[in-house]
Formats: C-alpha cells, sequence, structure tokens
C-alpha cells in the first residue's frame, strides 16, 4: 500500500513542481511590480522636494511623464488611467497659467473662451469645442505650438515646411468645424509640399519670388480665381501668423498682385437645368426611391433610399442628413444639429457653422417619409430612437445617399446631380413659392442672404414652362 501511494507521489511530483515554479513566478513578478511602483512613487517625491516648486501636485505629474519619456519607468507600472490623468492634469494645468481669458459654456452645451488676434479690432477671437477636454487640449496644443515656434525661431530653422503644423493647430481653433482644416491640409499637400518655396528661410522669402511661385503654381494646374484664393490662403495667413509671431517684420505676400482676369482660368457657370431638378425629375426620382425602399433586396442599408427623398424637403446637407436622430425631431420640425463626417464617418457635435443649427418644418410628405422609416424599424424589431435612416448603430455613410442620386439620374435620363442639387431645389423651390428670404435662408443654414441668393437659386422651369411665362408675362 505504501509502495503504491510513493509511486502516486512521484507521478505527480513534475506536475506540483511545475505549479510551484509558475506560484514563485508570479510572487517574483508581484515583486517587481511593486518594487517599480515605490522607486516611481520615490522618484517623483525626491525630485519634488529638490524642484521647491509652487505647486507639488502638478510638478510631481511633470516628474513622472519625464520619467516615462526616458524610460526609466513603464506605463505598466501604474494603476489604469493614471497615465491619461496625468496628461489631462498637465495640460489643464498648463493652460489656466497662461490662458487670460475665461471658459464659458454656452446655451448650446459647447465650452467657449477666446485667444490673441492681434488682426481683429478687439485683439481677440472666439473658439468653441463640444466639451471642456477638448477646449483645453485645444489651447494647450495652440500654446505648445508658439512655444515650439519660437525655440525653432532661435535654432533658425523657420520655414513654411516648419511653421504650416504650428500655423494649423492654431486654425483649428478658429475653425467652426473640422472640415475646414482637412480641406486646407489637402491643398497642401497638393501646392505646397513638393515645392521648393516651403524650403526656403522665412526670412529670405520675397514678393518677386513668391509672384514667381504662383504664377508657376497658376499655369501648372490651370487655376481658376476661387481655386487660387483658396490655395494662397496657406501662404497669406501663415506668413500673418509669422509677423505676429514676430518672425518676420512684414508679410511679402500681401504685396504679391496678380492680374486674375487675365491669368487665371475661368469659371464656366453650369446651366440652370445641372444646378437642380425639375418637378418632373422629383416625381420619377421619388418613385424609383420608394420602389427601391419597398423591394426586399439584399441591400445593407434598406433607408437609404428615403434619405435620398428626404433631402427634397428639407434642403439638408448629406452629412448633416446621416446625422439626423428620431430624438431630433420636434413639434413637426426637425432640428439639425450635427452632421457627419465623410472621410471618417465621425459624429460631429454641430453643423458646418453656427447658422447650420437651425429647426426646419417638417412638411406631410417629409412626415409621410419619417413614419416609413418608423415602421419599418418596428417590423425589424429596432426601436426608432436611433438614427432616422439608419437600422444600425452606425450611421448611414453619405456615400450610399450619393450612389442612389448617380443610379436615380440615370434611370430617369437626367445628366448627374449631386445631394447637393437637391439643396439647390429645395432653395430654389422656397423662393419660387415667394416665402420670405430671411426665412429661407435660416432653414438652409446661411449666416447672409447673398450666399443664398447667389450660389442655391436657380431657375427650375423647363424650356416650355419658361416661354409660357413670357407669353403671360408680356402680353399687354
Amino acid at each position: 500500500m505504501m509502495e503504491l501511494k510513493n509511486a502516486e507521489i512521484e507521478a505527480k511530483k513534475p506536475s506540483l513542481l511545475k505549479q510551484l515554479a509558475h506560484l514563485q513566478k508570479e510572487a517574483e513578478e508581484r515583486t517587481a511590480q511593486k518594487k517599480a511602483q515605490m522607486a516611481a512613487l520615490k522618484a517623483a517625491q525626491d525630485s519634488e522636494q529638490t524642484a521647491r516648486s509652487e505647486n507639488p501636485e502638478e510638478n510631481a505629474i511633470t516628474v513622472l511623464l519625464n520619467l516615462f519619456d526616458s524610460g526609466k519607468i513603464d506605463r505598466s507600472d501604474l494603476p489604469e488611467d493614471l497615465f491619461d490623468n496625468m496628461i489631462k492634469e498637465k495640460q489643464e494645468a498648463y493652460v489656466k497659467k497662461i490662458h487670460p481669458y475665461k471658459i464659458c459654456q454656452g446655451k448650446d452645451g459647447r465650452f467657449r473662451t477666446h485667444v490673441l488676434d492681434p488682426n481683429r479690432a478687439d485683439k481677440r477671437k472666439s473658439i468653441a469645442k463640444g466639451s471642456y477636454e477638448e477646449l483645453i487640449e485645444a489651447l494647450y496644443d495652440h500654446y505648445h505650438a508658439i512655444e515650439h515656434l519660437g525655440k525653432a525661431t532661435r535654432k533658425k530653422i523657420c520655414t513654411m515646411r516648419t511653421l504650416y503644423p504650428v500655423w494649423m493647430e492654431h486654425k483649428k481653433l478658429e475653425a467652426a468645424s473640422d472640415v475646414y482644416p482637412l480641406r486646407i491640409n489637402t491643398d497642401w499637400k497638393r501646392f505646397y509640399e513638393n515645392d521648393d518655396i516651403v524650403d526656403v528661410p522665412l526670412e529670405k522669402l520675397t514678393p518677386l519670388m513668391l509672384e514667381e511661385w504662383a504664377l508657376r503654381t497658376i499655369k501648372a494646374n490651370q487655376l481658376t480665381k476661387s481655386c487660387y484664393n483658396n490655395m494662397t490662403i496657406i501662404m497669406r495667413q501663415a506668413l500673418d501668423y509669422a509677423v505676429d509671431s514676430k518672425l518676420l517684420k512684414e508679410n511679402p505676400f500681401r504685396s504679391v498682385s496678380i492680374d486674375k482676369k487675365r491669368l487665371l482660368a475661368k469659371t464656366k457657370k453650369k446651366d440652370n437645368c445641372l444646378q437642380v431638378f425639375t418637378d418632373e425629375e422629383v416625381q420619377k426620382f421619388e418613385a424609383l426611391a420608394w420602389d427601391d425602399f419597398r423591394k426586399a433586396g439584399k441591400k445593407v442599408y434598406r433607408l437609404a433610399p428615403l434619405g435620398a427623398m428626404f433631402m427634397f424637403y428639407t434642403g439638408v446637407r448629406v452629412g448633416e442628413l446621416t446625422g439626423l436622430r428620431f430624438s431630433d425631431i420636434i413639434n413637426d420640425q426637425i432640428h439639425v444639429q450635427r452632421m457627419v463626417r465623410r472621410d471618417d464617418h465621425k459624429v460631429i457635435d454641430h453643423t458646418k457653422s453656427d447658422s447650420g443649427d437651425r429647426f426646419i418644418p417638417l412638411t406631410s410628405k417629409a412626415l409621410e417619409i419619417i413614419d416609413a422609416a418608423k415602421t419599418f424599424l418596428k417590423e425589424k424589431g429596432v426601436e426608432p430612437d436611433g438614427w432616422i435612416f439608419s437600422e444600425y448603430e452606425r450611421p448611414l455613410p453619405s456615400r450610399i445617399v450619393e450612389e442612389y442620386y448617380e443610379k436615380y439620374c440615370a434611370a430617369i435620363g437626367t445628366p448627374h446631380k449631386s445631394t447637393h442639387c437637391a439643396r439647390k431645389t429645395f432653395t430654389s423651390s422656397l423662393i419660387d413659392a415667394n416665402i420670405n428670404i430671411r426665412t429661407v435662408k435660416d432653414v438652409v443654414g446661411h449666416a447672409d442672404e447673398r450666399t443664398t441668393y447667389h450660389n442655391y437659386v436657380f431657375d427650375r422651369s423647363t424650356p416650355a414652362e419658361k416661354k409660357r411665362k413670357f407669353e403671360e408675362a408680356l402680353s399687354y
């Protein structure tokens, strides 16, 4: 019996030894981790006492971050989320120390403040972000960029290439949406990134040099007036920023004069028939959309055809359309207050501009489309409390709506018209119905009536309708 027991013990011995080794290893790891944590905290305390900082907590955070940067301690040495919290605390302390303006929360829930701007009459400009944390981060990037620029200047390395990222951080502060900085960055990559002009030291840039660069760029890209103005925003405003930052005494690009009428390509305006849909085209478009929606098929986004139609009755931008939720419907009006960015599908908690936040009355046809979406979702077992035009937790992608516009235009035999043409159709229809221009301006989200009239109002009449109207008007 004894021999049998000894044999069992010998058989289990390798397994027991393995378990024991595993337990010893875990104990050693816990001991090492505790030692690392103690070393990190001791280093922070020692450095805190040595520095004699007026703000010991802030100094300890700085020391710990320096230890991370130097590789002396690892992120896993500290409790979860402590590193991120330290970053946020450091940024907030940095901003509070140098930011001279109050931070307030507006009625729209966004946080606002000001930064210095010597070019304005009151020497400051307003900035806003969706949360307090986002505003603090933006302010930190702004002031940190200025500090970095000062260091770069002392090293005599300031060119447009080194100035651009610093100026962009400043530009993001005043941008009403995330879309504008993206457009600027696209121009940088297209016109500047591979051009020698961006590596010339700022102090050596002359009006003649910049004029020759502008002329080369115009000729190589056949720029129109609008494209030229957009392209030169970077050079013009970045050098203004350099002047404000005391890097230059004056902006040499302000002395550049281009004969725009002679040198820039002429922009040929599209015919009215390419800018808006006629009544007949809208009716055919809707018939196709309803038919598509009612077909079971294998469409991933079954509600997309409804969204395509909805644009004719609200005039929303496609990014605003995909960002609409059922909670935005209030007393037969829809509140447009967010948008979905096209490139990364990120939901932005504001519209293209402050004027874009608006209420649009819902017509009977618009309400019919919403009811159809609700019914569809309920039949699918989805509670209609999320995105209006998506049966998923994610919003409908803009490109899906645009594909339907391309498909339906081809089907009804009209030249391709974009989603923006539906917005112009909506605006032109309101003007045709003699609705007050201020009301039209507000529901389409424009800050200026001139934008509405100049860019969004077109004649939707067919040739036969125009002839009939002329006959009526000139029947003396």
